[in-house]
């Protein structure tokens, strides 16, 4: 998979509603013994990185409208620095962020460090 695709399906993962869908992704996506990181805490596995994913997306997606948007990525040997907007229905920017991933020499996250800065409305 080139990095385009990989990038886009990391969005995808956190965009999508249906949990099939996002289970699928974390597949492809994640180590199974990978670690996401936040400003909370930490979070083994991909059961329960594609739980955690899933909480943001009810919260945010399903039930506040809001879209997450790539706006571009970098790539330093195996490590990926996405950065990313979340839009309000209306299209404002309610938070933006970056996600810093450490791929494996298979090309999956082994560690994923994410980052939100919300923007006052």
């Amino acid at each position: 998979m080139n990095d385009t695709t990989f990038v886009s399906q990391y969005i995808a993962a956190w965009s999508t509603t249906s949990d099939e869908e996002r289970n699928k992704l974390v597949d492809q996506l994640y180590a199974p013994d990978a670690v996401f990181y936040n400003e909370i805490g930490e979070v083994h596995g991909q059961e329960a990185i594609a739980a955690q994913i899933k909480s943001v997306n009810v919260r945010d997606v399903q039930n506040k409208g809001i879209q997450n948007h790539l706006l571009g990525f970098e790539k330093n040997h195996n490590l990926l620095n996405i950065s990313w907007q979340m839009l309000a229905p209306n299209n404002a920017v309610v938070a933006d962020g970056a996600s810093i991933l450490l791929l494996d020499d298979t090309g999956k996250i082994v560690q994923d460090y994410i980052f939100v800065r919300p923007v006052s409305q």
